[in-house]
């Protein structure tokens, strides 16, 4: 696969960067559930806070990895699968990087 072009590769860094805080606001909002389950006993809910970390952290791992342009492909078609890609942003990019990380294609 080819490497993704600037003008893409810039946009996707903006998705990629909105994409993370969107993944941390919504593990956020997922921890505060699991901590204000009062029909759990506190040490259920502290385990299930624990575990759902320890996912969360392998998620991070996944899904951004490292920032590299041989890596952006990968990436944007894991925010994609997520729903964690900004619609604007994803609006400007090229119609290939669309087509190449769409979700929803055959492979």
């Amino acid at each position: 696969m080819t490497r993704i072009k600037e003008s893409d590769w810039k946009i996707f860094k903006e998705i990629r960067d909105k994409a993370i805080d969107q993944f941390y606001v919504l593990s956020l909002e997922e921890f505060k559930e699991i901590v204000n389950n009062d029909s759990r006993h506190p040490q259920e809910r502290y385990q299930q806070l624990y575990d759902s970390i320890q996912h969360k952290k392998k998620d991070v791992r996944n899904i951004f990895g490292y920032l590299r342009r041989s890596d952006a492909y990968t990436q944007l078609t894991a925010i994609r699968c997520n729903n964690l890609a900004d619609k604007a942003l994803l609006a400007k990019l090229s119609e290939e990087v669309l087509k190449i990380t769409d979700p929803e294609r055959d492979w």
